[in-house]
Parts: C-alpha cells; sequence; structure tokens
C-alpha cells in the first residue's frame, strides 16, 4: 500500500493544489481528545473530506493516489483543534481605536497619571484629531471630571471611557458635539454637567471621533484586526453592534473584498446592528444589491438586532436586584420598553429572525428575558424561524432559577469567561462576585451557550483557559465543554457545519504544539490578568486553516 508520504508534494499554502493532510499527536474531536486520527483537507471546496483513525485515512489516501490525487501539504505531530469563533466581539469598535490611535489607560491609578498619559501621547496625535483614551480604571480613578480634561487640554475634543466603555468622561467641545448628534436619535444613558458619560452618550464620542475618516481607511484597520484573529486562532467573529452608517458601508465592503480577493470566507459570520441601523439598511438595501454589498435574502442569516437592557458593572450602570455597595445605586436601563417594542417590530418588518440583548446584572437578565418571549410571539406569526441571545449574561440570580428559564425557553446565551476577571468589582458586588459567569451551571441545566471575549482581552484561547480555571465550581468547564461552546456551539446557532473535526465540516482548523491541550485542561484556580499566559497560548499556535486554506503559518 502507498502511504501518503510517498504521494507527490506539490503546490504551496497560499495557491494549493492538493490535499493537506494532518496527523497530530492529539486532537479533540466532538468531547474526547483522541491520540490515534488523521485528517484530510479540500483546500478547493474547503471541508475535510476524510477524517478518522490512521489506518482508515491512509488507506483511503492510497485510493484516492490511485486516482491521480496528490497531497500538496503534510503536517505532522501537535495538537489539532477546531477553529475557534468569538461569538461575542467587536472588531469593527475595536479597529476603529486603532485608527483613533487609542490611548491605554490601564495602568492609571490616578487622576494625574491619566492626564499625564494623555498629554505625552498627544504628542504624537495631530492638534485638530480628538483624543481618545480607553481602559481607566475607576475604581481607582475616581474624581476625573471634565473640567480637569480642560484644564490640560483646552478646547480640544477629548472622551475618556473606563474599562466597560460603557463609562467615562468628556471635555466641554466633546459634550457640545455629543449634544448636537443627541438630538438626531434618542440616546440611552446620561451627559452630565460635570462631563460624566455613560452608555449612548460615550459611546457617540467614538463616533464623532470615527467621522474624520474615510471608509477605505476604516476598512484598511478593520482588515489587519481580523488578520490577527486568524494568527490567534479566532476563524469566525459574531460582530455584536454596528453602530454607524460608515462602520456599516465599510464592513460590507471589506466582506466583499475577501471573497473577490481572498477566495475564503469572510471571517465575521453575523453583523449585529441597532434598530435605527436596520432601518437605515432596509432604505439603501436597493443601492447595496447592485453593489453587490448585501442581498435582501442574506439579511436572515448574516444581520441582527441587537439590543440593549442595561450597563455594566465597571460603570455602576448593570441593573440590579439589589444595589451596588458604596451608595451606587441600582443601575440603570439602557432601552426603555417603548423602543424595546418598536426594535422587535422592526426586526420582524426587516426580515430579521435573530435578536440579541445585552444584560450584565440581575434585573437586567429579567428584562431580557421578557424581550425574548416579545420576540417569539412577534416572529412566531411571521415566516421565520426566531432565535434570541442574551449577551454577557453576567449575574443571573437566583441563579438555578434563572438558568432554567432561559433553557426552557430556548435561549442562547453567550458569556464570557474573560469576564472572570471582575473579581476586582468585590468593591461594588460584595459576596455576589462569586456568581458572575456561572458557565458551569448553565452547562449542566443544557442551556445553549457559545463563548465570547468582548475583546477583553479579545483572546478566545485565554478565554477557555479562564473557564477551564475558574475559581468556583459553577463557574469552571472542562475543556472539551469550553470548546464545544466555542466551536460546535457557534456552528449549530449558525446552521454550518463548523466546529467540528469530521467529514463534510468546514475545515477551519488551529495546528498547535503539543502542550496546548494539557495548558488548557482543567485545573487548579489560576485566574488573573495575566498577558504572559496569553502569550504562551496563542505562541504555540504551529498553523492556522481558514475553509482548507492556510491563513497563519508560525515561521
Amino acid at each position: 500500500m502507498k502511504t501518503p508520504e510517498q504521494f507527490p508534494q506539490t503546490g504551496n499554502s497560499e495557491s494549493p493544489d492538493g490535499y493537506t493532510v494532518l496527523s497530530p499527536e492529539k486532537a479533540i474531536v466532538g468531547k474526547e481528545v483522541v491520540s490515534d486520527f488523521k485528517a484530510v483537507i479540500d483546500p478547493e471546496i474547503g471541508t475535510i473530506i476524510k477524517a478518522g483513525g490512521t489506518n482508515d485515512v491512509n488507506e483511503w489516501l492510497a485510493a484516492e493516489g490511485k486516482r491521480g490525487k496528490h497531497i500538496s501539504r503534510t503536517e505532522e505531530g501537535g495538537n489539532v483543534i477546531a477553529g475557534l469563533t468569538d461569538a461575542h466581539e467587536h472588531p469593527i469598535l475595536y479597529g476603529s481605536l486603532e485608527l483613533l490611535k487609542a490611548i491605554s489607560l490601564a495602568d492609571c491609578k490616578t487622576k494625574e497619571e491619566v492626564l499625564d498619559r494623555i498629554r505625552t501621547a498627544s504628542k504624537e496625535i495631530e492638534g485638530d484629531k480628538p483624543l481618545v483614551a480607553i481602559g481607566m480604571d475607576n475604581s481607582k480613578v475616581r474624581d476625573l471630571v471634565g473640567a480637569d480634561i480642560d484644564r490640560v487640554f483646552g478646547g480640544r475634543e477629548v472622551v475618556v471611557l473606563d474599562r466597560s466603555f460603557h463609562g467615562g468622561v468628556v471635555s466641554q467641545s466633546m459634550a457640545r458635539e455629543i449634544e448636537r448628534l443627541a438630538q438626531t436619535r434618542d440616546f440611552a444613558g446620561y451627559l452630565k454637567k460635570d462631563g460624566l458619560v455613560s452608555e449612548e452618550y460615550g459611546l457617540s464620542a467614538l463616533e464623532i471621533a470615527q467621522a474624520r475618516f474615510s471608509v477605505d481607511q476604516v476598512s484598511e484597520v478593520v482588515e489587519n484586526k481580523l488578520d490577527g484573529y486568524l494568527r490567534q486562532g479566532i476563524t469566525s467573529v459574531h460582530d455584536m453592534i454596528i453602530q454607524t452608517p460608515l462602520e456599516l458601508e465599510a464592513a460590507l465592503i471589506l466582506r466583499k473584498k475577501w471573497k473577490d480577493e481572498r477566495g475564503i470566507e469572510f471571517p465575521i459570520t453575523k453583523f449585529h446592528l441597532r434598530p435605527e441601523m436596520i432601518e437605515h439598511l432596509g432604505k439603501n438595501m436597493d443601492e447595496l444589491q447592485k453593489l453587490k454589498l448585501i442581498s435582501w435574502e442574506e439579511m436572515p442569516d448574516l444581520i441582527g438586532m441587537k439590543l440593549l437592557a442595561d450597563g455594566s458593572f465597571g460603570s455602576y450602570t448593570a441593573k440590579m436586584g439589589e444595589p451596588f455597595l458604596g451608595g451606587k445605586g441600582r443601575g440603570l436601563w439602557f432601552d426603555n420598553i417603548e423602543k424595546i417594542n418598536k426594535a422587535l417590530q422592526i426586526a420582524r418588518e426587516h426580515g430579521i429572525t435573530n435578536v440579541a440583548m445585552h444584560a450584565i446584572g440581575d434585573e437586567g437578565i429579567r428584562r431580557a428575558l421578557e424581550t425574548a418571549r416579545k420576540w417569539q410571539d412577534i416572529a412566531a406569526r411571521g415566516a421565520s424561524s426566531p432565535s434570541f441571545r442574551i449577551e454577557h449574561f453576567s449575574l443571573p440570580l437566583p441563579m438555578q432559577q434563572t438558568i432554567a428559564e432561559a433553557r426552557n425557553m430556548g435561549v442562547w446565551v453567550v458569556p464570557q469567561p474573560n469576564f472572570l476577571l471582575d473579581f476586582v468589582y468585590k468593591d461594588r458586588l460584595g459576596e455576589r462576585v462569586k456568581w458572575i459567569c456561572p458557565h458551569g451551571e448553565m452547562v449542566n441545566q443544557g442551556v445553549p451557550m457559545m463563548l465570547g471575549t468582548d475583546g477583553m482581552p479579545d483572546s478566545m484561547l485565554y478565554a477557555i483557559y479562564a473557564a477551564t480555571h475558574a475559581g468556583e465550581e459553577h463557574q469552571r468547564l472542562s475543556l472539551p465543554e469550553a470548546l464545544f461552546a466555542s466551536t460546535v456551539a457557534t456552528g449549530r446557532f449558525e446552521g454550518t457545519n463548523r466546529g467540528m473535526l469530521s467529514e463534510g465540516q468546514q475545515a477551519d482548523i488551529i495546528v498547535a504544539d503539543p502542550t496546548l491541550i494539557n495548558q488548557l485542561a482543567a485545573g487548579d484556580p489560576d485566574i488573573g490578568w495575566n498577558p504572559a499566559k496569553i502569550a504562551e497560548l496563542e505562541g504555540s499556535i504551529r498553523s492556522v486553516y481558514k475553509t482548507g486554506v492556510q491563513v497563519y503559518g508560525r515561521t
């Protein structure tokens, strides 16, 4: 029998003209770690065409060789897992932040450190461009107000956002621009006289800053961001909020470019739009169809609606049943009932089948479940197959009862294991911090669950590590469970053959060093902000395949 190694080796990863064969030391197939496994990829059709034990696959390859088929690439050893889907990410937003040269405040502990950091970084930014600073820790920096910013930067437009992106501080000139924009549509949150902002008032500052750039500039930085995801083994992404026509146009143009020029599936497989952007898309659909950017037929699979129940723990705006510690109230509602009801009708009228709702606090989650019921009733009267997903689902209390309700309704939940880092919010949550992100209980009760990162940090490997090393039993997942929620589950949600290392599945695959599976396997609690761990995990990646084509190879 002819062995695979005796097949003629031709072609390359840039333009494959034969099969790719993977023969790892270990692979995770379904929910099992197996050591006798081999897979054959056909890059032309982008799928796994043969998978199984070594002898079985070798016999199949020998038969294929007699038919004139050949192998263009082989990879021996290491660990193989399915390509990861980040089911809650913001590539358009985070790409734009790079374009805006956003200033990181991650390690600033005082108001003066914040101002000094922005002052130093501003020397590299043109004098008329807005200054955007992100990542302020408001558990340490509690006293920054707009007057402080104006004292240092005069009349310049400046926005400082906290780590959650749900709260911050703006200069007086930026406040005026936000007020002008707020007159054009209904904003949630607040803009106070001292420059404090929350929710859409803060995010609109990014929109104001972003408007200085072109569609092509936004597309370029987003493309770079997506290439970065591929290098991290993230082969698919759900973008969870597109707020402006500029962002939408940039994303659709880039999607067409990847199809026409790269010949592989665009990594963003779901776009979630705010209600007003759904209406904007509908009004402009004829023109967009002429440009071959999107069609009405693609809407149900590609476009979802994004609603927001509440804010975040970081900005004290998550809606809570019991108040935050320190006299900080019970949070605030984001989208009110009137807006939610109108939005659901907009979704139905535009053929939207999936609605997602951000919900962090226990009361926020309660409103999300109420909205899910409404959506199921509204959508059921049409021809669509409705789905509803709750983003974050961070503090579902009472835990067992709330999770059971989500399961009984068939609601998808999309938590972020990276949010286990929110144990620092014990200053505002007290003992409730132990109940955030109960991934283990969600799996135990059979709730359909996908995992994401929300870009905090944007490493799915670290998200899996966080879930498998969580401090509380009700938070912790086994490695197969965490991988299932990062691969197979997203394929089932999308209705695509994605996430399994089996025949007929889309060939989105990671090949890594032999250490990866052991590193990710469940272990003693070890959660904390650890850039070295992220670098170690992602540094183990040898190759990444997207629809059968190698899109990353470690040199």
